[in-house]
């Protein structure tokens, strides 16, 4: 799961590794990722394909499989699948 954490450091949340390696992944892709008050929206360089959102404090044993998904959906390489 990723999880935003309960520790802050100077007043800033502190982001699961693995969600920042998702969220630059996407970016490096040319994605747009914009920060929100409860996670990040995510608008994919291709004109078709639609924005999504990935919550921030996603914990059930289901969020990642379908942030997964919507990457997946939208045209984007999963940055934890093996080439």
């Amino acid at each position: 799961y990723f999880v935003l954490c309960e520790a802050q450091q100077g007043g800033d949340n502190v982001v699961s590794k693995r969600l920042r390696i998702i969220i630059n992944s996407l970016e490096d892709q040319g994605c747009v990722v914009r920060e929100t008050k409860s996670g990040w929206l995510v608008r994919p360089p291709a004109k078709d394909a639609e924005q999504f959102a990935i919550h921030g404090t996603e914990s059930d044993h289901r969020a990642e499989k379908n942030t997964r998904a919507r990457v997946l959906r939208a045209g984007l390489t999963w940055p934890f699948d093996k080439t």
